[in-house]
């Protein structure tokens, strides 16, 4: 439809019904508080053709204030917003295009790693420090617990009783410390009783090969006295060591 040369009053509450219009010009400007669109897509940008060049935008007028808007920006290919009508920030994509501040860091190993190492504190009433071989927590001065410590060989007899934890005990951690990486990678090693040889560290628990400390939280609670056996199974090593501490 043609409308250049059409001319008619519109009263108001009145209405004028085309099935297809086309306007043509630089500027459109639609004088309405409330435009409502039936379609569920509008184009910008509707004729370019070929390689596109144009940015394109949804803006929103402030008055005094500085307009904001939402862009796709065609030189970098990303979508685009600001606050002040100047500068523009990234739309994260995925987590990789995230920004970060001075306070607002993303999670990484080495960031927590990092962390831990430098951290010294008090938990439950235990003052802990980091290994930083590992990153990993382990206490250096358990206070007002009791333990077992026991040093052994990858050629020490086994199962051996390394101790006797007494009645109405709680063993609230276990820990083997390998100093000396046994030599075969198939070596195994657990702590437990004669009734159950794996019952305060599993074979799965611990890596004989590696030298660190490798740790458990039974929380287990014996009511009579209890013999503690440590099996160590070397599968041909010739050498490895270290030590096993209870605490209860």
């Amino acid at each position: 439809m043609d409308l250049s040369n059409y001319t008619q009053v519109v009263t108001p509450n009145s209405s004028i019904s085309v099935s297809n219009i086309q306007v043509s010009g630089t500027n459109t400007a639609v004088n309405t508080s409330v435009l409502n669109v039936d379609n569920n897509a509008v184009i910008l940008n509707s004729t370019v053709t070929g390689t596109p060049t144009q940015n394109a935008s949804l803006i929103v007028n402030r008055g005094t204030s500085p307009d904001t808007s939402i862009m796709w920006n065609e030189s970098l290919q990303k979508w685009q917003q600001t606050r002040d009508g100047s500068t523009y920030v990234d739309i994260p994509f995925d987590t990789s295009e995230l920004r970060e501040d001075s306070t607002k860091l993303y999670f990484t190993n080495s960031r927590v790693n990092a962390a831990i190492a430098a951290f010294t504190g008090n938990i439950n009433g235990n003052t802990v420090t980091a290994n930083n071989f590992v990153g990993n927590i382990s206490y250096n001065n358990i206070t007002n617990l009791p333990f077992i410590r026991i040093p052994f060989n990858f050629n020490d007899s086994s199962p051996a009783l390394v101790g006797i934890i007494p009645a109405n005990s709680v063993v609230s951690r276990v820990e083997v410390i390998i100093s000396t990486a046994f030599s075969n990678s198939n070596a195994t090693l657990s702590v437990g009783t004669m009734t159950n040889t794996t019952e305060l560290i599993g074979t799965v628990d611990t890596k004989p090969s590696m030298v660190g400390t490798y740790a458990t939280v039974p929380g287990t609670i014996y009511m009579s006295e209890t013999h503690v056996v440590l099996t160590i199974n070397s599968a041909t090593s010739n050498t490895g060591s270290g030590m096993l501490i209870i605490y209860y």
